[in-house]
Order: C-alpha cells, then structure tokens, then sequence
C-alpha cells in the first residue's frame, strides 16, 4: 500500500491501520483469544492500538504532508486515528482515539468518511467539530504482489 497524507489541522494526529477479523470490525486478542467488537468500546480501542501496524503509524504536523508504504499482510484492516498526540501520549486516556467503527470511539461519532475512490478524510475533534473531515486526508494506492 502507498499512502499520500495531508492535513489541515490545529492538532499533531496519529494515523494507522490495525488488522481486523470481518467487516463487522471483530479483532482477537492475540494472548488470550478473546474477542472483541467495536462496541466493546474502549476495551476495543486500546486493543486495536496494540494491534496496529508499525510501519503504518503516521504522525502527521497539523498542516503537513507525507507519503508511506508498507507491505500488509491480510486483507481486511480498520483505521484510528489518535487526536493531538501519539501512542506514547495516550497514558490510559482513549477519548481522543477514534476508529474507523464509530461505535467504538468515546462520542459514538464518525471521524473517519470516505471522500470519493481510494481517498479517506478525518475529523480529529470530538462530536464532530467542524465537519469538515479534511484534518487528515488520506489518498491510498493498493497493489497485489
């Protein structure tokens, strides 16, 4: 996967990916096997950030741009991203880390929408903000190898 990543933001975000078992958004626990759904809530959150891939985890400067690729293994993944701040930042506080299943983030709000083919926009501020989803703008190449 190839990543084109800009921002129009206040804040410093964090993006990544994080293996999922089915469209439903189920992930395992990969120690104790258990498993949970995105209303699971913040259980699901702190899961889902210690699933997520390393070579994925975009830390983006408000209004920059990057680009990143990474090879994935399986073919199913949700998003989240970590508003104003990055895994080390988190100290057991989950309410600025929205997924891509907004029953799992802390406001129940969609932050991650699909803005056309291959390109995500995200809301980093909670409720919604400005609904403007053009925080962080993700445009994806995806090629089978």
């Amino acid at each position: 996967i190839e990543l084109e990543v800009s921002g129009e933001a206040l804040y410093n975000n964090t993006f990544g990916v994080y293996k999922i078992d089915n469209e439903q958004g189920t992930i395992t626990d990969p120690i104790t096997g258990n498993q949970l759904n995105p209303s699971d809530g913040q259980a699901y959150i702190e899961l889902a950030i210690n699933l997520r891939e390393p070579g994925l985890n975009i830390n983006l400067d408000g209004q920059s741009s990057i680009t990143a690729k990474d090879t994935l293994s399986v073919d199913k993944y949700g998003l989240f991203l970590i508003a104003n701040g990055d895994v080390s930042s988190l100290e057991e506080d989950f309410t600025q880390v929205y997924s891509s299943f907004s029953e799992a983030n802390s406001d129940k709000f969609q932050h991650i929408r699909s803005l056309g083919d291959n390109t995500l926009g995200i809301e980093d501020l909670f409720n919604g903000g400005d609904n403007d989803f053009n925080d962080m703008v993700i445009q994806f190449e995806i090629t089978e190898v």
